[in-house]
């Protein structure tokens, strides 16, 4: 049922697609001017739960087909269509039916370079709280309207995205998110500045006391003993225990740190050099654990989103947040409670 369903959205999705082909853009974003949809060389792809039109080295963003609340856009998407984004679309009994989720967080990469969607209004998403942009100079694009009045006047106005109360926009500082955020009034919180992105849903935020995660962990098969711990539904990890033992695969990654931006470093595909604090044990006890407000991540030279916890002096990080970062998949067994990382499989959103 679920499988037919999908197929339905991707083709509403992609009627809808055809639709907008006559209608004009104009849009320019860096060095790129889409001035016409009118290219029938577009190819329509399915990445995970998205649905993304190609247009030569961009991968613009059309739909939603997930049931998340909290959405994570995939990396290499460069900007987002007008007027579809997280547009549900499926078949009932009484036809085909149109939506919008109901969001309460997105984050969008640092390969974006612009926002270009109705949908993320107050009307449309009106519990939406926290976004991320990681790209600091991604344009906001708002929509100027004129509807018709009754008296035979016109109604004038600007359509404002992310102007839901209370909403706040996370993005790297300095750069045209800030300032959109500055003049439309918006909450605007750095990251990379001594300031970590916001914790996922359901994590506690204070001090508290956590427990060791009571799961097996099995990396490329092999039962592999962490310490961590089970914070608000999510486990953490000690970010050098998953080097450590991603070493030698196609995902490995060295760990370091820039004294210039203050920041711990990510570099992909390098081999990682054990420092000897690896692989520790715990003791087995409830420890008492505090979210990192301060830590400063990068990977590849990108500030990203990563909620650690302070446990005994280390920093413990959402083992979900790294292994999306690194694309690996990442799956658990709600029977056995067991945890797979299989670095032969891309990164499946929960």
């Amino acid at each position: 049922m679920k499988k037919s369903r999908i197929k339905k959205r991707i083709i509403g999705l992609a009627l809808i697609s055809v639709m907008m082909l006559t209608l004009p853009m104009g849009i320019a974003s860096g060095e790129w001017v889409l001035e016409s949809e009118n290219d029938w060389s577009s190819e329509y792809i399915v990445d995970g739960e998205f649905y993304v039109m190609v247009e030569g080295d961009h991968k613009i963003l059309q739909g939603y087909m997930g049931t998340s609340r909290d959405v994570v856009i995939p990396d290499g998407v460069t900007g987002t269509t007008s007027g579809i984004l997280f547009v549900n679309m499926y078949e009932d009994d009484d036809g085909m039916v149109t939506d919008f989720n109901d969001l309460l967080s997105v984050v969008f990469p640092a390969s974006l370079d612009f926002i270009r969607n109705d949908c993320f209004t107050k009307d449309n998403m009106p519990n939406l709280a926290s976004v991320t942009i990681l790209n600091p100079d991604a344009q906001i694009l708002n929509r100027e309207y004129a509807n018709p009045l009754p008296d035979g006047g016109w109604d004038y106005g600007v359509l404002v995205k992310f102007d839901q109360p209370g909403l706040t926009i996370y993005s790297p500082p300095g750069g045209a998110v800030e300032e959109y955020a500055k003049e439309h009034g918006i909450n605007f919180v750095a990251l990379g500045s001594g300031t970590a992105a916001p914790p996922p849903p359901g994590a506690p935020s204070a001090t508290q006391t956590v427990s060791p995660t009571p799961s097996t962990v099995y990396i490329n098969g092999t039962a592999t003993q962490f310490e961590a711990y089970l914070i608000g539904g999510n486990n953490y990890f000690k970010l050098r225990d998953l080097a450590f033992v991603l070493n030698g695969t196609n995902k490995q990654f060295e760990v370091g740190y820039d004294d210039a931006t203050k920041a711990i470093t990510l570099t992909s595909g390098e081999a990682y050099k054990p420092d000897g604090s690896e692989m520790r044990q715990g003791d087995g006890a409830a420890k008492t654990a505090t979210l990192n407000v301060s830590i400063n991540i990068r990977k590849d030279g990108l500030p990203v989103d990563i909620t650690a916890y302070l446990i005994g002096g280390n920093n413990f990080m959402r083992l979900r947040d790294v292994m999306r970062l690194l694309d690996v998949y990442v799956g658990y067994d709600p029977v056995t409670r067991n945890i797979t990382i299989d670095t032969s499989r891309a990164y499946v959103e929960e």
